[in-house]
C-alpha cells in the first residue's frame, strides 16, 4: 500500500496538490483541434472547372455559342419547307405558338393522324400542307365553349435563328396577326422588343 511521503508528495514524486488538480479535470490538457485543410489554388481550380462542367451539362449545345436575336414584337418570319413569308406576332406571354387554320381536316397514314390545313400567305396566296398530329390543345374562349384543336410542327426562321414550332391550328378570325409565335420558340433564341416592329432583317433567304 503506497502512501503519501513527508515532503507532502505521493509515492511518484508528484506534488499532492497537482495531482488533485489532475484527477478534477482541472489540468487535463486540452484536446487537439482538428487541422483545417489547406484551401489552395489547386482545391479552387479543381472546384471552378466542377462547376462550369455542371453549366455545360445544364445548358443545351446549341445555346451554348448561340447569342440572341434581338427582333420586335411583329416580324416577317419564313415557316414550313420550302418557306413562306408571313407576318408574325412574337410574344413571350403565350407558350405555345398558333398560326390561323380555320379549317382543316383530320386524315390517317399508315395509322399516324394528320391534319392537313391551308395557309393564306401574306400575298394571299393559299398553301395545302399536311402536317404529322403531335396532340390536342384545348382552347379556351371567353362566352364560348372549350375546344380541341390540333398541334404540329413546322419550321420556322427569324433572322437566321431555324428551329422546328409547335403550332395550334386556331382560328384568329378578327385578330390581325395570323400568326404568333410563343416563348417555346423564343426561349433563349429571341429577345423581344415590345415596343418596336420589323428590326430584324435577312438571315432566311428571301421573302
Amino acid at each position: 500500500m503506497n502512501g503519501s511521503a513527508p515532503d507532502g508528495s505521493y509515492g511518484n514524486g508528484a506534488p499532492w496538490r497537482k495531482a488533485l488538480r489532475r484527477f478534477a479535470g482541472r489540468g487535463a490538457p486540452s484536446p487537439a483541434r482538428p487541422q483545417r485543410q489547406d484551401a489552395g489554388p489547386g482545391r479552387a481550380l479543381r472546384g471552378l472547372v466542377g462547376g462550369l462542367l455542371l453549366m455545360a451539362l445544364a445548358t443545351p449545345a446549341e445555346a451554348l455559342d448561340a447569342t440572341p436575336l434581338k427582333a420586335g414584337f411583329v416580324e416577317e418570319v419564313a415557316i414550313g419547307e420550302p418557306p413562306v413569308w408571313l407576318s408574325a406576332k412574337l410574344d413571350t406571354g403565350a407558350e405555345t405558338s398558333a398560326i390561323h387554320a380555320p379549317v382543316y381536316a383530320i386524315i390517317a397514314h399508315d395509322g399516324v393522324e394528320y391534319a392537313r390545313f391551308r395557309l393564306l400567305t401574306d400575298d394571299w396566296r393559299l398553301l395545302n400542307v399536311e402536317r404529322p398530329v403531335l396532340r390536342r390543345a384545348t382552347i379556351l374562349k371567353a362566352g364560348a365553349a372549350p375546344e380541341e384543336r390540333p398541334v404540329v410542327a413546322l419550321p420556322v426562321c427569324i433572322g437566321g435563328v431555324r428551329a422546328e414550332a409547335e403550332f395550334t391550328l386556331a382560328d384568329r378570325t378578327g385578330l390581325k396577326h395570323k400568326v404568333l409565335i410563343g416563348r417555346s420558340f423564343l426561349a433563349g433564341r429571341v429577345i423581344v422588343d415590345a415596343g418596336r416592329t420589323g428590326l430584324v432583317k435577312g438571315g432566311c433567304g428571301t421573302p
